[in-house]
């Protein structure tokens, strides 16, 4: 998954309801900062539990699905 996708995401739901990041994360319980290292997805250093708790205050929910058989190149496979 391309984590940058769920921020850029995160920061279209948050426009399209008309919120500041600051309006969005005191409803979430966060800092501004926390909110912005999501939007800009850098989701290694946030918790589950805060990106559930942004989604839950913009209407969405984290849902987990089966990933689709995605291409893997060997190099090992390529003949010389």
């Amino acid at each position: 998954m391309e984590y940058w996708k769920i921020g850029k995401k995160i920061r279209e739901l948050r426009k399209r309801k008309g919120l500041t990041q600051e309006e969005l994360a005191r409803k979430a319980g966060i800092s501004r900062q926390t909110l912005s290292t999501l939007e800009r997805g850098l989701l290694g250093r946030i918790t589950v539990t805060t990106l559930i708790r942004v989604l839950h205050q913009l209407g969405y929910e984290l849902d987990i699905k089966e990933r689709k058989e995605a291409f893997f190149f060997d190099p090992s496979m390529v003949e010389d």
